[in-house]
């Protein structure tokens, strides 16, 4: 019990305890109040001040037996009616709360706090229209209060519509205190949506600038640092906010989502842990653990068969989860369906065709759940009567300067017949550059986001194509969720992840003769159409070269220089003991490894893995290998001028990066995998006519490394070789022409269900 001081009186201490409240201090607040209420029990203020205080303690349980005492000392009085509205809503009860706030209305009208309670409680019940109508009257009870024009401004983000958000945030912004930081918090967060990072990122430093220690201003741009993938940054910022939001289980599964990126899998699962000890049905935390089990980087060779397991394991736990669940439970966790994905599951070097399936047939129940209980599930497609020219849709997020655009989809842009095929393209990020700018000018039509799921299938679904193509749903959430609907007659997908989809609503997958094994079709639930070749129509991209020779300056004179150009969740810990035995067998040898730009900590474990290789061998790995800085694409080819040979990782290859390279005229050594994603390699080396740079194996790989590092004339040789052979991979027509081919015949099949 708080005591008294001799001279203060019961007044003083309650305004001690709302000036606690008004600080943040919401603890000293609930601690004050319970030492009024110990020695006057009937105190509705102190009632009204501890269940105040224990709501923003995340105990609204508690909190609302506080504010029932209060209406019940104090009937009239509409603020404790007001609070009692508050602590019913976060604990999800809005109608009762929509009551609350309309009586605290009803003994006050001129309550602008009250109208703007009503206003949530209809916009969290999904009345928009009303819930706007009451934000508008709480604006002209208070016309210079921010608070109500930002409410405005969220629920039109809600809708994305941006226009009347951007107009509402703006008026919030200019009612704003000098030291508000609220309407720029949500000005930031609707742009950050938008995908217009460099906008968000000025409003967000508004908000910080207002308001330095805002959390929800350190959340939001931990969220933007984390769209821009800077995930030490992002943790930082969401480690800024958490003091003052501990309590508060979205910062918790921020938190989580950064260490996830970081290779931190531990400590991310006690994040999301923590997130649900908060809310135990927060959907979105549910869903990212699930995913977390997947860690960004391995620390040892065990590790991923037991993570591989325990993925599988919470995957079969949220599909049971799922199909127990009531209606109302459904559609919550229905929204965070898809909002990361397993796409670390491609590493483990291992047939996902199953986990895959699995994980697919959960994607499409819940996405198109969603779709059906929120208005919007597509019709059947029906593109209508068969037409000389088929309507193609391709749905990216990399319409863009991109691995995926540079390998797929530009050759494809660039080559398809134009009178065969009318070609729309659906470009999912507001990102362009000159290569959008070219692709819009080329396509019969062109849509560009942010539009939001349900805009997407809208838009989708009135092009009524033929076919339609994901080039890498794998890779980014929205596309994923997307092609887990049934938009189209005939639904494929391509390599930009080379993985299945597993999802059911895929009909084929555009695979390569020149990559594939010839069981591959056991690795697709997809029907596999093996295009010729390497399955693209490759075109070199254009870059300016940049000199490189100050990154080397301080390397060892005649040491031969293998580059090893991929990014650290490439190489499997199982195969770190290679390369302690290629610096063995060569000699002399220098491996140049980058320390990875979106998460550093990621490359500084692979460091730690390859030092104890290298001790396991009696070796020092500082001698032999070197992290060089993430480097831009002209620096790069520069760095290719002055290195002796490359190493493709065991088990999972670089399509991209193999052909800068060998287009550098840089001998490559690979090793032959099971699965596509280890043989992209390998396929250009044969059509290039290099095959003795494959190995059978890993000892043939320590083989053929040693040998590149120690035999000048055998690289030279290679050089002059790739050199000649390179121009005759651009360009290919042939997979283009095939996939002609393969549209008609999958126009004239019948529509495939689901």
């Amino acid at each position: 019990m708080e005591p008294m001081e001799p001279t203060e009186e019961p007044h003083q201490r309650y305004a001690r305890g709302v000036s606690a409240f008004a600080r943040g201090d919401a603890a000293r607040a609930a601690e004050l109040a319970r030492g009024l209420l110990g020695e006057f029990p009937d105190l509705a203020p102190a009632w009204g001040l501890l269940g105040a205080a224990l709501c923003q303690l995340r105990f609204a349980d508690a909190g609302l037996v506080a504010l029932e005492r209060a209406c019940a000392l104090e009937p009239d009085n509409p603020r404790w009616h007001h609070d009692r509205g508050q602590a019913l809503s976060r604990l999800h009860r809005h109608g009762e709360s929509l009551e609350a706030h309309r009586r605290a209305l009803e003994l006050d009208p001129g309550f602008a706090a009250a109208a703007c309670g009503v206003a949530d409680a209809l916009a969290l019940s999904g009345r928009g229209e009303e819930a706007l109508a009451e934000y508008r009257r709480a604006a002209e009870l208070h016309p210079a209060w921010s608070l109500p024009w930002g409410r405005q401004g969220l629920i039109h983000a809600r809708r994305e519509a941006w226009r009347e958000a951007e107009a509402s945030y703006r008026r919030a912004a200019a009612l704003a205190a000098p030291s508000e930081a609220g309407p720029w918090v949500d000005w930031g967060n609707a742009l950050r949506r938008q995908g217009r990072l460099d906008e968000a990122e000025a409003a967000l430093g508004e908000a910080l600038r207002r308001d330095p220690e805002s959390p929800e201003g350190w959340g939001g741009r931990a969220l933007l640092l984390g769209d821009r993938e800077r995930w030490g940054e992002a943790l930082a910022a969401v480690e800024r906010a958490l003091p003052r939001r501990a309590s508060d289980p979205l910062y918790h599964e921020a938190r989580g989502q950064a260490l996830h990126h970081l290779g931190r899998r531990e400590e991310a699962l006690a994040a999301f842990e923590q997130a649900l000890t908060l809310e135990p049905d927060r959907p979105t935390a549910r869903w990212h653990r699930m995913i977390a089990r997947l860690p960004a980087i391995a620390r040892n060779a065990t590790d991923p068969p037991r993570h591989r397991a325990e993925f599988l394991a919470a995957l079969e736990e949220m599909t049971a989860t799922w199909a127990d669940l009531p209606p109302e439970a459904r559609d919550r966790l229905a929204g965070a369906a898809g909002a990361s994905l397993p796409f670390l599951l491609a590493y483990q070097g291992e047939n996902d065709r199953e986990p895959q399936s699995r994980f697919g047939d959960l994607l499409h129940a819940m996405v198109t759940w969603r779709a059906r209980r929120e208005g919007w599930h597509p019709p059947p497609p029906d593109p209508g009567p068969p037409t000389p020219r088929l309507r193609l849709g391709i749905v990216s997020a990399h319409l863009r300067r991109h691995s995926v655009w540079d390998a797929l989809i530009k050759g494809m842009v660039a080559r398809l017949d134009r009178e065969r095929v009318a070609l729309h393209l659906f470009h999912l990020s507001p990102e362009e550059d000159g290569e959008t700018r070219w692709a819009r000018q080329t396509a019969a039509a062109f849509i560009q986001g942010p539009l939001g799921l349900a805009g997407w299938a809208g838009a989708i679904t009135a092009a009524r194509p033929h076919v339609l193509l994901y080039p890498e749903p794998g890779m980014e959430p929205l596309a994923a969720q997307l092609a887990s609907l049934r938009l189209a007659p005939r639904q494929w997908a391509s390599w930009g992840h080379p993985e299945t989809t597993g999802l059911p609503t895929v009909d084929a997958f555009l695979g390569a003769d020149a990559l594939e094994p010839p069981d591959a079709q056991d690795h697709y639930r997809e029907r596999l159409i093996r295009l010729p070749g390497l399955g693209c129509c490759y075109h070199p991209p254009e870059i300016l070269e940049q000199e490189a020779a100050a990154l080397l300056a301080e390397e060892p004179e005649g040491v031969p220089r293998l580059i090893c150009a991929h990014t650290p969740f490439k190489f499997h810990p199982r195969h770190d003991r290679l390369f302690p035995r290629i610096a063995r067998e060569a000699g002399r040898v220098r491996f140049l490894f980058f320390d990875y730009l979106p998460a550093p900590e990621l490359s500084e474990r692979l460091k730690r893995r390859l030092a104890e290789a290298f001790a396991a061998e009696g070796l020092v790995m500082a001698d032999h290998c070197r992290f060089l800085p993430w480097l831009r694409q002209g620096m790069f080819h520069g760095l290719l001028r002055r290195v002796e040979g490359a190493l493709d990782p065991v088990g999972f290859s670089g399509f991209n990066t193999a052909m800068q390279q060998l287009g550098a005229g840089v001998p490559l050594v690979t090793v032959e995998g099971r699965f596509l994603r280890g043989r992209l390699a390998s396929g250009i080396l044969r059509r290039l006519g290099v095959p003795e740079l494959i190995a059978p194996d890993e000892e043939g790989y320590v083989r053929l490394a040693a040998r590149l590092a120690r035999d000048g004339a055998w690289r030279e040789g290679l050089r002059r070789r790739i050199a000649a052979g390179m121009p005759g991979l651009w360009g290919d027509e042939a997979p283009i022409r095939a996939m002609e081919q393969a549209l008609r015949e999958e126009s004239e099949r019948p529509p495939c269900a689901p």
